[in-house]
């Protein structure tokens, strides 16, 4: 499966996404309100009950606060602008006093965490240190970690939680590294869920030097003595603990707080703690209501605010209970998640919940997996029991009929939240059946009569019917299970009998770095030395990894082509579970269309550039010079002093069949380009290709081969090799192999590049599928190229974090450090 989150192609992405849902008005909304009394919202000239704000005491209105505010104001004006590495305003002391009576150890208060994170986390982490995130660590730590790599800090994941999973990494760290770094969140944001503090400190106390970062941004206030939070409940002072928290949260102000082990470590952040010295200070209004809020913490009013909470949340659980909801996790956190599967059902669940006047937050990827949508809701103070038990209501009367107006069932929230304990026969939502269609699914090409599937993918590859025979016998009953396919067919008709859809999947494993920047994949196959099969993933993929173009027939002027697709989905999921897979992946779409896009992202898919793809069709010429006359200037100067000079020097063959000597060489020029070649990294082709392509009729196989004055320089052996696959009108090469001794004195590529045009017209073809890569020798023969894109939908977005994470070493500048 493809890498989805790299520089420019994530923050693409991940726009695209946010666009769609502020299009729908669900995100990036403003509040209409004159003034707020922290119950209601008012958006769209609609009050609703606030069921997203993290202030969860309620204490943002409350009147000590804002007189602190405006006193502080009133003293020493709107700002005092100035570095605090010369002077602070005198209500830092004042307030860093105060919280050092909270959590009775050394801390600093920084502008907000995120900014706390980038001053403390490179000042504690030192060269030779070992860091190990948890996949849901929060952003704002996980982006100052990844320029850790470039001072030589080794960075790791760990799945979620997975104590077992750390307890393995340390092990493989602690003989390498002399402090090892786990960051975890103390509640975190999405799902509410806490951190298993108790069974690391465990681990602590076995392993010396395991070190833990926690944000507890969320745990503040609302737990703990003195309102310091999840992680101090459990453990108020710890050596080789460093606490993070949020003052913009249960705190109800502005700021980070950094508690920490002993002053020593304090200063040495404060010395030289990048946004601690060169970013603007607070200002003294934030100081002013910080310092009131944390007198009301040191009284006993707190507790009384936390058991308010508590209860409130108890009652919320109890109801969602009651009401057989899927909610994901069950904790005393005032952050509730509802599970809901698909992208566009919590789309339909926010807009009734809206209607219904509650304010939810729509979750949906990147902030959770792609499959795992939902509405995300928070309990605070000041809502009522009758609110809770009025949203609760709400979102059990409206779940059946937002899944129902879908076209979707509750098994798609089964399928993809696992660990569900609910009853589906309280739903009354409609079965993924869709009475308008019918569905042929086949697991072979030989089910499926010739003219039929011939009809629909004319001249698109090696995806005829006679070219999925090639595959279905080269990818079955190999050693390596990575050289093992399954074919799943689908050929979805309606009422009539007429086709609205077709295509293939093929199931197989592919590397997750498919198609990442060669730096990153060169180091991760020196991880796959000792596992070849680290980082990557069982996937559903349309088409196969060996064909190109486009693997869907869709009847788009049917008006039941969408119906159709969705349909056709709900099997493909069917047959991801029954495979195990992890991913799907739907491949070689326009990169403009837009009904595809919108349809797809709907159905909780991330659309992913792919890179360009070449044919070459213009074929209105004669002979060579009749080819080159063609050309543009430039590129027909460039072909007549890279390839033509060399041409007299090799011996072209066409030939349709090869021997076992011949195979084997052939395989050793292909495993030199595919061993080179990692713009595109994918597992080896199983030698049995070879040799069924060898024999098929519908193959072709170029040799160049030096003439005899030359011979001797290779042996008489072929220096390059190309197998390809004549589809009707469709010349396609499928296998290059190259001796790189010749490549550059010969320029061998470019040559057969030439020869495949040369051969092409000489046997009526009508168009060249020259695939990905290459791209500038590719352009020099003006191949036309082509944007495609992807949709892929991925159960665990794990893999593709850690794959964000390895440094691309070849895209950095020398001196500036750019957050990948």
């Amino acid at each position: 499966m493809t890498k989805l989150l790299k520089t420019s192609s994530a923050i693409d992405t991940i726009n695209e996404i946010i666009s769609t849902g502020r299009s729908r008005n669900l995100l990036h909304l403003n509040a209409e309100n004159e003034s707020f009394n922290g119950r209601d919202v008012q958006i769209d000239g609609k009050t609703l009950i606030n069921f997203g704000s993290c202030s969860y005491l309620g204490l943002e209105t409350d009147d000590r606060l804002k007189q602190g505010a405006i006193d502080a104001i009133m003293r020493y004006g709107s700002q005092f602008a100035c570095s605090r590495a010369y002077i602070s305003c005198p209500l830092y002391n004042e307030l860093e006093e105060l919280l050092g009576k909270m959590f009775k150890a050394p801390l600093l208060v920084s502008t907000t965490t995120s900014m706390g994170h980038q001053a403390v986390i490179p000042i504690l982490i030192e060269t030779g240190d070992a860091v190990i995130l948890d996949q849901q660590a929060h952003f704002s730590m996980q982006s100052v970690v990844q320029n850790l790599t470039t001072k030589g800090v080794t960075v790791s994941y760990i799945h979620h939680n997975n104590t077992e999973e750390l307890r393995i990494k340390l092990a493989e760290l602690c003989p390498k590294h002399s402090k090892i770094w786990y960051f975890i969140d103390g509640v975190y944001s999405m799902y509410g869920d806490f951190a298993p503090i108790d069974t690391l400190l465990e681990i602590m106390d076995e392993n010396k030097q395991l070190y833990l970062y926690a944000d507890d941004a969320h745990g503040i206030s609302w737990g703990g003595e003195h309102g310091t939070g999840f992680i101090y409940s459990k453990v108020a002072h710890h050596p080789r603990i460093i606490f993070a928290t949020s003052m913009g949260k249960g705190f109800a102000n502005a700021g980070g707080i950094f508690v920490f082990p002993n002053e020593e470590m304090k200063w040495k952040v404060k010395n030289w703690g990048g946004p601690l010295t060169h970013s603007g200070p607070h200002p003294p209004s934030v100081l002013g209501a910080s310092i009131a809020c944390a007198k009301i913490h040191l009284t006993d009013e707190i507790y009384v605010r936390q058991h308010e909470l508590i209860s409130r949340i108890q009652y919320c659980n109890t109801l969602l209970k009651q009401y057989n909801l899927p909610l994901i996790t069950e904790s005393e956190t005032p952050v509730f998640f509802v599970g809901l599967g698909l992208t566009k059902v919590s789309y339909n669940m926010v807009n009734r919940l809206t209607q219904d006047g509650f304010y939810v937050n729509l979750a949906v990827y990147p902030a959770v997996p792609m499959t795992c949508a939902g509405i995300r809701f928070t309990i605070t103070i000041h809502q009522t029991y009758n609110d809770i038990e009025k949203l609760v209501e709400s979102i059990s009367r409206n779940l059946p009929l937002a899944l129902e107006e879908e076209g979707r069932s509750v098994q798609d929230i089964y399928r993809t939240f696992k660990t569900l304990k609910f009853k589906t026969s309280e739903y009354t939502a409609t079965s993924i059946k869709n009475k308008a269609f019918q569905i042929q699914y086949e697991t072979s090409i030989n089910n499926i009569p010739k003219k039929l599937w011939n009809d629909l993918f004319s001249q698109q590859g090696i995806y005829d019917w006679e070219g999925l025979q090639v595959l279905e016998k080269s990818f079955q009953g190999n050693t390596e299970k990575h050289e093992n396919w399954g074919f799943h067919y689908y050929i979805i008709r309606n009422n009539f009998g007429k086709i609205i859809a077709a295509t293939f999947f093929t199931e197989a494993y592919s590397k997750d770095d498919l198609f990442s920047p060669s730096e990153v994949s060169r180091h991760i196959e020196e991880l796959r030395k000792s596992d070849q099969y680290y980082l990557t993933s069982k996937s559903l993929m349309m088409g196969s990894l060996i064909s190109e173009g486009n693997h869907l027939y869709i009847d788009r002027e049917s008006t039941e082509w969408k119906p159709a697709f969705i349909y056709l989905l709900d099997h493909v999921w069917k047959q991801q579970d029954v495979s195990a897979c992890d991913g799907i992946f739907l491949r070689d779409f326009n990169a403009d269309d837009v009904e595809i896009k919108d349809l797809l992202m709907d159905q909780g898919f991330v659309k992913v550039q792919l890179p360009l793809t070449y044919t070459f069709s213009t074929f209105d010429w004669n002979d060579s010079e009749g080819f080159l006359m063609q050309l543009p200037g430039k590129k027909r100067n460039k072909l007549r002093k890279e390839v033509l000079p060399f041409e007299d020097n090799f011996e072209i063959k066409f030939v349709s069949d090869l021997n076992e000597e011949e195979i084997t060489h052939a395989y050793k020029l292909y495993s030199n380009v595919a061993t080179k070649n990692l713009a595109i990294n994918s597992f080896p082709l199983p030698v049995k290709f070879f040799k069924e392509l060898a024999k098929n009729e519908n193959v072709e196989i170029i040799e160049l081969r030096f003439k005899e004055n030359h011979m001797l320089r290779s042996g008489g052996l072929p220096i390059a090799i190309g197998f390809v696959y004549k589809a009707q009108g469709a010349y396609c090469p499928v296998i290059l192999g190259l001796d790189y001794n010749f490549v550059t004195d010969y320029s061998t590529y470019r040559q057969m590049l030439y020869q495949a045009i040369l051969r092409a017209k000489s046997v009526g073809m009508e168009k060249i599928f020259f695939g990905f890569s290459a791209d500038e020798e590719k352009q020099k023969f003006n191949a036309s190229s082509e944007s495609k894109v992807a949709f892929v939908q991925l159960k665990d977005n794990y893999n593709a974090t850690v794959i964000n994470m390895i440094p691309n070493y070849k895209e950095r500048k020398p001196i500036a450090l750019k957050a990948e």
